[in-house]
């Protein structure tokens, strides 16, 4: 099943946003001017794929996205997923 949300995931979430698009976004209007570890990038998809499998918390999206840590990069992530506890 979560083989089947990563599809959704890399079809759906990376192609129809660019990341040129989303950088453009956080430039106008200053969204990263706080940012320390996690680019907004990351962020973005890390929310697509909380929607798509359905994830209720950050515990369980961070544990959902730590299990498949081999494919993160794959999906377009670049940072690391943080430790929450």
């Amino acid at each position: 099943m979560l083989e089947e949300e990563l599809d959704q995931l890399r079809e759906y979430g990376t192609p129809r946003i660019h990341p040129a698009r989303v950088q453009k976004c956080v430039a106008r209007c200053g969204g990263g001017r706080y940012l320390k570890n996690l680019p907004c990038w990351d962020q973005y998809l890390a929310m697509a794929f909380a929607q798509l499998t359905y994830r209720e918390n950050l515990r369980d999206i961070e544990a959902c996205l730590r299990s498949i840590g081999g494919k993160l990069y794959h999906m377009g992530f670049r940072g690391k997923v943080a430790n929450l506890g």
